[in-house]
């Protein structure tokens, strides 16, 4: 028994969580942590952080639930172990916004590799309509 704690890679998420998990620890509890940074939209040297964690997480939890349920009876040093290897896959994500008012854009654009906290990502393009007038 013990508590696996699935983070995503952004400065918040792992000061809090790894908090509680040194506490916990403290506490006597036996506590695994797996850090997820899946976005692969940004080159690397972007800054020190890594990779964000995006919706792959929700993939990670799903991989780390089947192992953790009753019928596949895997300890949580395994479960945690398997989270880890799904964690190590990828995803790019677009997000479209209509306008960016903060960054001083009001045009139609979308951005390339789209941070789910608003950061700009590795490209902004702008929409381009293609309908016949």
């Amino acid at each position: 028994m013990g508590c696996l704690l699935i983070i995503k890679n952004y400065i918040g998420d792992r000061l809090n969580f790894g908090l509680a998990a040194e506490q916990a620890k403290y506490e006597g509890y036996k506590v695994e942590t797996v850090i997820v940074g899946d976005d692969c939209a940004l080159p690397p040297p972007r800054g020190i952080a890594g990779r964000r964690g995006l919706t792959w997480t929700i993939l990670v939890h799903k991989v780390a639930g089947a192992g953790a349920s009753t019928t596949a009876g895997l300890s949580l040093d395994e479960v945690a172990a398997e989270a880890k290897r799904a964690s190590e896959m990828n995803e790019k994500y677009v997000g479209v916004r209509i306008c960016h008012e903060q960054r001083g854009l009001f045009q139609k654009s979308y951005c390339f590799g789209y941070g789910k906290l608003e950061e700009l990502g590795a490209r902004l393009t702008l929409l381009v309509d293609y309908r016949m007038k």
